[in-house]
């Protein structure tokens, strides 16, 4: 998020490399593990080397891959026996647990029953990506990243305005088609898309915004 990328195994192994004999602690967030498109392959940071399995804070939750948003389950792992007594002192007194409700709706989820349909998801998400950048690629003036996992596309429009937040307030305000701007993710002359919803409102957005651009 937002531009989709996997970190290759050698790309992780030559980061932790980096990271040895450092104080370095590692967020790794894996949201997005099994939304993986051209098989490719999800590898967990923590699982590279013995080093970074000692520094990695190994984040995750079922919003994504579960399709279970607004359900508010997620988890962290670490070695770090310290860290992890820290955080569990601080969540039980702010949110004390996950509800019992959310903790049943989760079970099928983490013990494999739902990985056909998760299967299934991940289909339509890749079949949705291809269709947006087939769209994408015939408008002119823009460029788009073929991402690799995930269901954004992060659309380059350095070409047309560099201003990524008045690009997106007037798409909004002119064709009612909500863009996340660049700016947000510190890359102006880009705006974030999701692919996460129908055939028929990707083409209807996607129609849009190439009408705006057209005009702007």
């Amino acid at each position: 998020n937002p531009v989709g990328s996997i970190y290759s195994k050698e790309e992780l192994t030559q980061i932790a490399k980096v990271l040895e004999g450092t104080q370095i602690t590692v967020l790794s967030d894996e949201m997005y593990e099994k939304l993986r498109y051209d098989g490719f392959d999800f590898v967990a940071f923590a699982s590279v080397s013995k080093d970074a399995l000692k520094r990695t804070v190994t984040i995750n939750g079922l919003s994504k891959c579960g399709a279970m948003p607004g359900w508010r389950f997620g988890y962290m792992a670490s070695k770090n026996k310290a860290l992890i007594s820290a955080v569990k002192r601080l969540q039980g007194q702010s949110t004390s647990n996950i509800c019992s409700i959310t903790q049943h709706a989760a079970i099928p989820a983490l013990n494999g029953e739902c990985d056909k349909d998760i299967e299934k998801m991940r289909q339509a998400f890749e079949k949705r990506r291809n269709l947006a950048l087939d769209i994408l690629k015939q408008i002119p003036n823009i460029s788009v990243y073929k991402p690799e996992g995930a269901f954004y596309l992060f659309v380059n429009i350095q070409k047309i305005e560099k201003d990524s937040m008045k690009f997106c307030q007037k798409l909004l305000e002119q064709e009612k088609v909500a863009v996340v701007p660049g700016i947000g993710f510190g890359m102006d002359g880009y705006f974030r898309l999701s692919y996460a919803t129908s055939d028929e409102l990707i083409k209807k957005g996607l129609e849009r915004i190439a009408n705006f651009i057209a005009s702007y």
